[in-house]
């Protein structure tokens, strides 16, 4: 994959859509968005998306990001029982999911 293909802007819609071309993913630092459905080409193997298994009601249960992973900190590897989503992919949808701040002056 090139650098640019996981820099790729997703319709925001498609981050709710469970699809057989993304997996559910927990970021703790969007934890009120719940479950975001990532592409699988971002994710790396590691046993945290063993986890990621449809469920007796064909869902599938959502692993959290790899945090030590985003700050290139994880010496897990593909050990870590948690997802690994490349940077760049994961970036952009922190950035496109971000609310603008309202201040409220006088």
């Amino acid at each position: 994959m090139s650098a640019n293909s996981a820099a790729t802007v997703l319709p925001v819609s498609s981050l709710f859509q469970p699809s057989s071309e993304a997996i559910p993913v927990l970021d703790p630092e969007l934890k009120a968005y719940g479950r975001l459905w990532l592409p699988k080409a971002w994710v790396e193997l590691t046993l945290g998306l063993g986890r990621c298994h449809p469920s007796i009601k064909g869902d599938s249960h959502p692993s959290s990001l790899c945090l030590l992973y985003q700050a290139e900190k994880c010496q897990a590897g593909p050990h870590c029982h948690q997802i690994h989503v490349r940077r760049e992919g994961m970036a952009a949808v922190r950035a496109a999911l971000k609310v603008p701040v309202v201040q409220n002056c006088c």
